[in-house]
């Protein structure tokens, strides 16, 4: 009876797992067939019986946010996140869900999404990944417009207004325009088309109908773009695999660019592919410069930084095209750029998930500066939401225009909304730029700004980004504007903008002159006494700092103190090393018991006399908030010295060591300081440090800083002290 049970234990555990196969087989074949509302069914009800699938979690989130819907995709991404190890993860589908986590909100829990995507993701899409969420640059540029539906919306797919002419427009929907409408599996609603409305006194678009051309296709249409004179349409045409936002490099049918012109009888006719499209990549979403003689659009075309990029291409005198050419990386991100549109001033107008929003695709305004230089600013609220707003148009003359956005769809609907612009007031003025030295580099890092009136009053003040990049809303009027940066010499500079200004943006980018006396702030010490069992000299933990009192002490081989390294040393009496590797000062004994160690200069600016190892410079440490290894914006401003000392220092090398505070598991914390050293490791050589320069390791909660170690009650500040990274920088001989 055992052998016979045990079978039948078997043959049902067997059947149990062939049939949990076959209904994941089965969800997975409707899912390489695009149809993607029976295969999210199929995989619901696969996890619904109570099996946990990360492959099934991907899926089903890449199922709703491929089709809008963020917070449902948002539910299926944390289950795999929750079930993988981040380095296992895609770094698709890690980015799909920190944009996700912003899309809700949740822009802490974002940031350290992305930032691991910009660990784990390789190549060079993903060096300049901008995780920056920037929300007080967005709000600053909040509040210019508002939004009303219009009329017209069905409930379905409704996005992609163009202006036609003669107060119409031509826009994309899928609206059912009969019963015997084709289904597209993707999504389980009709295919999109081009549809005509007017344009009502109010703003509204009614009078809906099909768009009439001598050749209907039986798939996708969408997002036209004119020509002024009302003769020639450019608009994208695709098979039944389609997706408005999709990129998928496994699907056959690409979207792809038609160019059409209107016949005598007033039907679009004479339908033409353009030459660049191609059978394994998708364009799409066209739209035309100011002049007419360029095309730009968007495609996931080999080479693209990200899942979509922007793209332009000549249109000659006879109407052939020249070559095809990216916008470039002030453009494109290693996320999804897509529906541009050239407004009539020619400012390009388009939706992005890769540069600072508020989550989702967000509309940004791209303006060229004299130089030919991108500024990227944020539309602002409430063009922008949380959830995906795409295909902005404005009509300057009528003083509105249309977005498109999901932010009240349920049913991942995008609902066409028209804006009415509320100009930016008259009294204000919008001051934007970035920071750069003598040769044109930017100065990366947090520079603070000052804004002074006439009088000499305080009226504003704020940051640069990480990036070097500020932007800034002021009212009307002369300022005085002081940039200060540690390293550089402070700056101050004289700006004026009147009401009879016609530009209320002004690019404002400033050189900051390098503070001479920088470099003689930061010593090191060296000694030629005592040498470990390498022939080098030891361990020196301390600094000499200009204007400062040396602390520190020297040890042996072993760690055990040899020395202190001094007090109250005059800065003429200190031997040390300057920013640019150069010995200076004279020679100071210092003894303690038998044992000596000097800090001493050589004549031989490049060369040390000894091997520095291990020796502070006077760099703070950075902070961690609890439980978290991501950087914040404070720890920026001390990894940007360490980069600088190192810059300016080729013969330096750095050591890392992280701590954590006293609370949880050891085995935890030692495993959470080494995300602390990871982050921080990974943010010097992001800017240029060479892997060979810089070492770390994590120790946990050991070397508390004060007295809260385990058991010992503390305030949250107290504990704040211990979580921080600490820099060693070590000299070698030359």
């Amino acid at each position: 009876m055992k052998v016979y049970f045990t079978l039948l234990t078997f043959a049902v555990l067997s059947f149990h797992t062939y049939s949990q196969q076959k209904d994941l087989h089965k969800a997975n074949k409707k899912y390489d067939q695009f149809a993607y509302v029976e295969a999210g069914e199929l995989y619901t009800k696969f996890v619904d019986k109570g099996y946990r699938s990360a492959l099934a979690y991907t899926r089903l989130g890449d199922i709703y946010y491929l089709n809008g819907n963020m917070p449902e995709a948002l539910k299926w991404y944390t289950l795999m996140h929750g079930m993988q190890n981040e380095t296992a993860i895609d770094p698709v589908h890690l980015f799909r869900y920190g944009q996700c986590l912003r899309a809700a909100g949740d822009y802490d829990a974002a940031a350290g999404v992305l930032e691991s995507v910009n660990k784990h993701c390789t190549g060079a899409a993903c060096d300049s990944l901008n995780t920056m969420t920037n929300l007080e640059a967005i709000e600053k540029l909040s509040g210019r417009y508002t939004l009303r539906p219009v009329s017209l919306n069905s409930g379905s797919s409704d996005y992609g207004v163009a202006f036609y002419k003669d107060r119409a427009v031509i826009y994309t929907s899928a609206r059912a325009v009969d019963a015997t409408a084709q289904i597209d599996r993707w999504s389980n609603k009709p295919f999109f088309k081009l549809f005509n409305a007017t344009i009502a006194d109010n703003g509204d678009l009614i009078a809906s109908k099909i768009l009439e051309k001598t050749e209907q296709s039986k798939y996708h249409e969408s997002t036209p773009a004119f020509t002024r004179d009302g003769k020639t349409m450019y608009f994208t045409r695709s098979g039944r695999r389609y997706n408005k936002k999709r990129r998928d490099t496994e699907k056959t049918n690409q979207l792809k660019i038609y160019r059409a012109t209107i016949n005598a009888e007033g039907l679009w006719d004479s339908l033409q592919e353009l030459p660049f499209n191609s059978a394994s990549f998708s364009n799409a979403h066209p739209t035309l410069s100011k002049d007419e003689k360029t095309l730009i659009f968007a495609s996931d075309r080999p080479g693209s930084l990200g899942l979509t990029d922007l793209y332009r291409v000549a249109i000659n005198d006879d109407g052939t095209f020249g070559e095809v050419v990216s916008l470039g990386n002030e453009i494109n991100t290693p996320g999804r750029e897509s529906f541009p549109y050239v407004g009539p001033d020619g400012t390009l107008y388009f939706s992005s998930d890769g540069h600072a929003g508020l989550g989702g695709l967000d509309v940004y305004e791209a303006r060229v500066d004299s130089d030919g230089v991108f500024a990227i600013l944020n539309m602002g609220k409430p063009i922008n939401s949380t959830q995906d707003d795409f295909t902005f148009v404005m009509d300057p003359e009528n003083n509105q225009g249309y977005v498109a956005s999901n932010r009240f769809g349920n049913d991942a609907v995008f609902t066409v909304f028209p804006v009415d612009q509320e100009a930016i007031s008259t009294n204000e003025m919008i001051l934007f730029g970035t920071l750069q030295d003598h040769d044109q580099k930017l100065i990366t890092g947090i520079t603070k700004i000052t804004a002074y009136d006439e009088e000499g009053n305080l009226v504003d003040e704020f940051f640069t980004d990480a990036n070097g990049e500020y932007l800034v809303k002021l009212p009307r009027g002369r300022y005085m504007l002081r940039y200060e940066n540690p390293g550089f010499l402070i700056s101050k500079l004289v700006v004026g903008n009147t009401a009879a200004d016609d530009n209320q943006m002004v690019r404002l980018n400033v050189e900051l002159e390098p503070d001479p006396d920088y470099q003689n702030n930061l010593k090191a010490i060296t000694k030629n006494e005592v040498k470990d069992s390498d022939g080098n000299h030891p361990f020196v933990k301390g600094f000499i700092h200009r204007e400062k009192n040396v602390t520190g002490i020297i040890t042996d081989e072993n760690g055990h103190d040899l020395a202190l390294a001094g007090e109250n040393v005059p800065e003429d009496t200190a031997g040390g090393l300057n920013e640019e590797g150069e010995s200076n000062g004279s020679d100071r004994n210092n003894s303690s018991k038998d044992n000596q160690a000097n800090a001493t200069n050589s004549d031989n600016p490049n060369e040390y006399e000894g091997t520095l190892t291990d020796s502070e410079f006077d760099v703070d440490p950075v902070y961690f908030e609890f439980d978290k290894s991501r950087i914040t914006k404070e720890a920026v401003v001390q990894l940007d010295n360490v980069i600088r000392i190192l810059k300016n220092n080729p013969r330096l090398s750095l050591d890392i060591r992280s701590y954590t505070d006293s609370r949880g598991r050891s085995s935890y914390n030692d495993a959470l300081s080494e995300r602390r050293t990871s982050s921080v490791m990974n943010y010097i050589l992001e800017h240029g440090i060479d892997y060979d320069r810089v070492s770390g390791r994590g120790y946990g909660e050991q070397h508390t800083v004060n007295q809260c170690t385990d058991d010992v009650p503390c305030a949250e500040s107290e504990h704040a002290l211990n979580r921080r990274s600490e820099f060693i920088f070590i000299g070698h001989k030359k």
